[in-house]
């Protein structure tokens, strides 16, 4: 969350040299140590000079704030807040201490504490405003009170209006708020300013998609394919919606270029392939292991729907994994063609899960054995378990051949 909205950083090394109504005033001591700190490129050295100096009956709260900055720079952010804190007790109305703690806990993800010492800071001074509300509106946001954070961000904008990073934080939270009229506008606008956000158009195709405008979220993700900007993520949702709309060619080529895992690539194989759009499903095919059971299986099927040989395909599959009754139906129904009846039997018994089919399999493998009797028993569990009366004519023309070879 905190890296979609406004950045703030630390307000670090503000040497104190003259004194304000929220400002300590360093004394010789202090002026001295924080120059010769100054003078030190080495940031832990830095922070070790002005810490070190701390022990002095002198130090304040100007040597004080100093020391809490460069800890803060040398990434010891416990001994920052420490000092920050140390500092306001020696002057409670210091408020470059008081605003500093604030980013402190903001940066340890403390923002419920963050937003206190904001708030704090912002009783004393109005001088940082427009970046402490900011700051205000990422915590409120990270803690998940969106409403809080709008409030906060749309306070920023009365500071610095023309800001884009504040309202591009303003629009991800009118979008998590459900405000979809003014962050369309708030939307369109910042594209006009700035073409190249990702963030932005995926905002637009969200909420075209919400107005159930398809062809509107497929132009926002299509514009930021043409620039360049869009994620692998987008490009399948893209190839999603134009699936839904039945633009498959051009969906089956998106998904074939991009990175989709196996479990999703055969599934839209699949229902291409069974949708009996062969050449889309051998494209959304691609990104399977040419050597799996489900990219055999996709062939087959394929395979099928071109009326091409299927049965080396649905073999490899079948071979890899024995327990797919939909592979297991189909070889039935080639073997039953090619008058391979025992082989049918076995398949059409092993495709239990399509117990509709493999029975009506089973019915026409003893028809073609010339096993009527056996056939009428099968049509009649059929008929029973799946309210198949339609299968009366055929049991009755069952029992008269039946009959007639006797």
């Amino acid at each position: 969350m905190k890296k979609i909205f406004y950045s703030i950083a630390l307000c670090l090394f503000c040497a104190v040299s003259s004194a304000t109504e929220i400002e300590p005033l360093a004394n010789k001591y202090e002026a001295r140590i924080i120059k010769e700190a100054q003078s030190e490129p080495d940031i832990a050295k830095r922070a070790q000079i002005l810490c070190g100096a701390l022990s002095d009956e002198r130090a304040g709260a100007a040597l004080i704030f100093n020391a809490a900055n460069a800890s803060a720079q040398n990434s010891d952010r416990e001994n920052a807040a420490r000092l920050f804190a140390l500092a306001i007790e020696k002057m409670p109305n210091f408020y470059m201490a008081r605003r500093n703690l604030a980013y402190v806990k903001f940066e340890n993800a403390d923002y419920k504490n963050a937003l206190s010492e904001f708030a704090a800071a912002l009783s004393l001074s109005s001088a940082d405003a427009a970046k402490i509300y900011a700051a205000m509106g990422v915590c409120h946001a990270n803690l998940g009170n969106f409403s809080e954070a709008l409030t906060c961000f749309e306070m920023a904008l009365v500071f610095s209006p023309n800001d884009l990073n504040l309202l591009k934080s303003k629009a991800k939270c009118l979008l998590e708020t459900g405000a979809d009229a003014p962050l369309e506008e708030l939307v369109l606008e910042l594209l006009k300013a700035d073409c190249r956000d990702a963030n932005l158009w995926r905002i637009l195709a969200r909420l075209n998609l919400k107005k159930g405008e398809k062809k509107s979220a497929c132009a926002a993700l299509e514009a930021m394919r043409a620039l360049g900007i869009a994620e692998n993520a987008d490009c399948v949702l893209l190839a999603d919606i134009y699936e839904g709309m039945g633009i498959f060619e051009e969906a089956a080529d998106i998904y074939a270029a991009s990175k989709i895992p196996p479990e999703k690539a055969y599934e839209i194989a699949r229902h291409f392939a069974l949708s009996n759009r062969p050449d889309e499903a051998l494209k959304a095919a691609q990104s399977l292991d040419k050597n799996s059971w489900q990219y055999f299986e996709i062939r087959g099927i394929a395979a099928l729907s071109k009326g091409e040989n299927a049965l080396e395909f649905f073999e490899k599959s079948h071979a890899q994994n024995p327990q797919n009754p939909f592979v297991c139906l189909k070889l039935a129904d080639i073997h039953l063609s090619e008058k391979n009846l025992e082989s049918a039997r076995i398949f059409y018994a092993a495709a239990g899960d399509f117990k509709e089919q493999s029975l009506a399999g089973l019915a026409n493998v003893e028809i073609a054995a010339g096993n009527f009797a056996e056939a009428q028993k099968i049509l009649e569990r059929l008929k029973n378990e799946f309210k198949r009366d339609d299968l009366n004519g055929v049991i009755s023309k069952l029992k008269e051949a039946e009959n007639g070879s006797k």
